[in-house]
């Protein structure tokens, strides 16, 4: 009796890899990742081919984009910290910067993942480009 190949494992995923997207080598993975990214840039962008065609480029665009929100939230809490009578009600300062703060922090994990789905196009690309 000879013995059946172990099954295969599931490819490794990388550090930062958002749960929405599909692990790389998996099937559809690509597409799930460029799905992925289009929440990032403005919705204006859908209208040019070029980054329909180059998800690297979409990829590089969306860390940008993600990276800018991460700074304007950190901007805007160091606003509020500094001039807490631009508010309504100078006394939800605490509460606004809180939130800042909170939103500063889940942008900077997406950035991170933003980040880990464009290394992996970026190598994928490199992959299959010929020298």
């Amino acid at each position: 009796m000879s013995a059946s190949p172990p099954p295969a494992s599931p490819p490794p995923v990388p550090a930062h890899w958002p749960a929405d997207v599909y692990p790389p080598g998996t099937t559809g993975w690509q597409r799930t990742a460029v799905r992925w990214l289009w929440q990032f840039v403005p919705a204006g962008y859908r209208r040019h081919d070029v980054l329909h065609e180059q998800p690297v480029l979409l990829a590089l665009l969306a860390v940008h984009e993600a990276d800018a929100s991460r700074e304007a939230a950190a901007r805007a809490a160091a606003v509020v910290r500094e001039h807490p009578d631009v508010l309504p009600v100078p006394a939800l300062a605490d509460r606004v910067v809180r939130m800042l703060e909170e939103e500063g922090g889940r942008l900077a994990g997406l950035v991170r993942e933003a980040e880990s789905v464009a290394s992996v196009l970026t190598v994928e690309v490199r992959r299959r480009t010929p020298a």
